[in-house]
């Protein structure tokens, strides 16, 4: 039996010969590969695909505004890196609720025969499905199949359409304009309610600027304290005189004690001028000698008063009680004034201590008018930025555009002819030269010189030719 090819018995010539001998054998394996891909291309379903492009504005995953993410006052910034955002559109793109909503709406709202057959429908669709972004874009590219190119057109369409009003829904908060719009109405109560407080309690402690009544009061203490402590030195001045006057009394002359007691007026008026006379002799007795005319003059007129004053009757007892009278006079007077100062202070730190109280009133009232002006600013805020999201949600904003409708291709994308036949012909010329060389690795015949010396191993001596068949009839 012959033995199986060696490695090194494979050689282009014994190729060749081994192609040559099993050709038909390679044609037949290379036709049928090639009929098959032909009768394939014939009788399989036609596929035909849409397309649809949408641009993602990157930064912003709506341009609806968060109405809740502004109400508790704190935001924290989060920006999304374009590959997350881009990542997140294709996969709600390409996600089992689109794909839900799509067959329900192709279905036009038909029952489906049971949940099996509607699970298959939704399965189907997403291996129909494909979406991608090129490279350094913000582009979605959005591809579906179906039989016609009608078909694939209304798929495509509809999932643009399902995508776009589920991103508006998932971005948006549901239910805020109606609490805002109630939150703002209520808090806008309560501040009027609260000012009207407010302007009723100070109309009532019957300022307007409690700083500046505080100030005013303030003020009026420390000017009363100032004139307490000034009286108190008056009256410490005045009753010390008003001793030492009752004490010296008793040693002074009578005309000295009249004077301090003060008297007819015309009196006074001589007294005081027999003072000056006196006061005048003794300046010019300082310059000139007693025969002056000037100092005869002057005394000459002081012993004219001296004999007026003689010649007076002085109540000595009388005079010395005007003078005492007077001083004490002074000093009740003084003590009198000092009991109005002080009752006055009274009055004043019982209006601070009032004022107080009031003050912690109106601040209570003022806190809350505060309070509630800041929320009311913060819901009314937020109040309008709902109504913003609700008009922009009605009519369908958002920040993913179509920047190429469903796309209709009356081309079908499957079979592909082409790639197919290639395929097909390439398979079929490589299954032929295997089929070829597998023959002649399997066949056991011998049929040259060299293929006997080489597996018998044997010298050949002579070799005798095949003739033909017509041949040898012909010898």
């Amino acid at each position: 039996m012959r033995n199986s090819l060696t490695k090194d018995a494979w050689s282009l010539r014994v190729i060749y010969q081994a192609l040559f001998r099993f050709k038909w054998r390679a044609i037949g394996f290379f036709v049928i590969t090639v009929a098959l891909a032909v009768v394939g291309i014939i009788t399989s379903p036609r596929a035909y695909e849409s397309y649809a492009k949408l641009l993602l504005r990157i930064g912003r995953e709506s341009v609806s505004v968060d109405p809740t993410a502004t109400a508790s006052g704190q935001v924290i910034g989060f920006e999304s890196s374009r590959e997350i955002e881009i990542n997140s559109v294709l996969e709600m793109i390409t996600s089992r609720q689109i794909a839900e909503k799509v067959v329900d709406r192709l279905h036009q709202g038909k029952p489906f025969a049971s949940a099996m057959e509607r699970d298959i429908a939704i399965r189907d669709l997403r291996d129909r499905v494909s979406a991608w972004s090129p490279k350094q874009t913000s582009v979605i590219v959005l591809g579906a199949e179906g039989p016609t190119p009608e078909a694939a057109q209304e798929i495509t369409q509809a999932i643009v359409d399902v995508y776009r009003e589920e991103h508006m829904r998932v971005h948006r908060t549901s239910g805020s304009y109606k609490f805002f719009q109630e939150q703002s109405q209520m808090l806008r109560q309560q501040l009027e309610e609260a000012t009207e407080q407010l302007r009723d309690a100070k109309n009532r402690f019957g300022f307007v600027d409690l700083a500046a009544r505080r100030e005013s009061l303030q003020k009026q203490v420390g000017e009363l304290e100032t004139t307490m402590r000034n009286l108190d030195s008056e009256i410490t001045g005045t009753a010390a005189q008003a001793s030492a006057v009752r004490a010296s009394l008793d040693g002074l002359p009578s005309n000295l004690v009249a004077t301090l007691a003060g008297g007819n007026e015309a009196v006074v008026k001589l007294r005081e001028q027999f003072f000056a006379l006196q006061t005048r002799e003794q300046e010019l007795l300082a310059k000139f000698t007693e025969r002056h005319p000037e100092v005869i003059a002057i005394r000459q007129q002081v012993r004219e008063l001296r004999a007026i004053f003689d010649n007076e009757k002085i109540d000595r007892g009388v005079a010395q009680s005007t003078v005492v009278l007077k001083e004490e006079s002074l000093l009740s007077a003084l003590q009198a004034r000092r009991a109005k100062v002080a009752e006055q202070q009274q009055q004043l730190q019982a209006e601070l201590q009032s004022l107080n109280q009031q003050e912690s009133e109106v601040n209570q009232l003022q806190r809350e008018v505060d309070l509630l002006a800041a929320n009311y600013k913060t819901y009314a805020h937020s109040f309008e930025q709902s109504r913003v999201d609700q008009a922009l949600s009605l009519e369908g904003i958002t920040n993913v555009s179509v920047v190429q409708p469903a796309s209709f291709e009356p081309k079908a994308t499957r079979p592909r002819k082409g790639l197919t036949l290639a395929i097909a012909m390439f398979i079929g010329l490589c299954g032929g030269v295997t089929i070829a060389l597998l023959s002649e690795q399997l066949d056991q015949t011998l049929r040259t010189s060299d293929d006997v010396e080489r597996h018998l191993r044997l010298p050949i001596l002579t070799s005798i030719p095949e003739m033909k068949a017509h041949a040898a009839s012909a010898l």
